[in-house]
């Protein structure tokens, strides 16, 4: 199968919503889904074990939502679950996405995933193969970055965002962590002061910034 071009840019400030998806911050609270605090960082980062046992328990939890029926249907939570700690100035919150398409507008308390971003929300263009169609868009990765570019100016801020996934990020969402500086040496570092670690489990191996 031919590789995709991929292709993510910034749109500019006259494309992006002025209105923040507020409030989907606080409706993750690790504390809910792990015993202990200690146990979830390792060498400054998620362990995969730990984050896996908190993916488990999220998937458990939304599963267990009454059924609303739709493609968003939490009895088919199948995708991936990411999640991170995110210190950046002053702020420091937990965020938890999976992968596929939820209602940007849904009000559904007890659902702690991050909606959206839909077209008119974000602040990336994800294409592949020049196409407009969006391709990365509603990867749990991705929404969680969207998610930091609503709430922080990223190029004019300082933190550390700890982000588990359970599968290894695919070539679409690396690129917009690249943009943070990890996977190699070569990345196209745009938000120098933002430190980016990353765990996954495929073996138990962990790739941070370098």
């Amino acid at each position: 199968m031919q590789q995709a071009d991929i292709h993510i840019q910034r749109l500019n400030s006259q494309q992006v919503s002025q209105d923040p998806m507020e409030g989907w911050a606080e409706a993750f609270d690790i504390d809910e889904y792990i015993d202990d605090y200690a146990e979830l960082i390792e060498d400054g980062r998620i362990s995969p074990e730990a984050g896996e046992k908190v993916t488990r328990n999220l998937r458990k939890q939304v599963s267990e939502l009454q059924e609303r029926g739709g493609i968003n249907d939490p009895k088919r939570l199948h995708q991936n679950i990411a999640f991170a700690e995110v210190n950046i100035g002053d702020s420091s919150f937990w965020v938890a996405a999976a992968s596929g398409k939820r209602a940007s507008n849904e009000t559904d308390e007890d659902n702690p995933l991050l909606p959206g971003p839909f077209r008119d929300e974000r602040n990336f263009d994800h294409r592949s193969n020049g196409e407009m169609k969006p391709y990365a868009m509603w990867d749990s990765e991705a929404k969680i970055i969207e998610h930091l570019a609503h709430e922080f100016d990223l190029e004019n801020v300082e933190g550390q965002v700890k982000l588990f996934t359970e599968r290894p990020p695919c070539d679409s969402c690396s690129i917009l962590l690249e943009k943070f500086g990890w996977g190699s040496e070569d990345a196209n570092e745009e938000f120098e002061g933002v430190e980016m670690n990353v765990s996954y489990d495929e073996g138990l191996r962990v790739e941070e910034k370098q």
